[in-house]
């Protein structure tokens, strides 16, 4: 045992503060990457909800909408 046994508890008291220094940086820097990639996952979100749907893509939707319901309008006439 040395002389001055104060040296071997420094060291790993040093050791320690390192050490949880590290995890407490670790954290903090996952912490600000999840608060990042959640802002920008609702800020996306917000983004899409303001998108507007395309209106040639909507016209052939409503009017593959009505042919079809045509069709069934035309089936539940013909049957009766």
């Amino acid at each position: 045992m040395p002389e001055n046994g104060n040296s071997k508890y420094v060291t790993q008291k040093w050791l320690v503060w390192v050490l949880a220094s590290l995890v407490f940086a670790a954290s903090g820097i996952i912490v600000a990457d999840t608060r990042s990639g959640i802002s920008n996952a609702q800020t996306k979100i917000d983004a899409l909800k303001d998108t507007k749907v395309d209106k040639e893509q909507y016209c052939r939707d409503i009017s593959e909408i009505k042919t079809g319901i045509n069709r069934l309008v035309e089936m539940h006439m013909g049957q009766k």
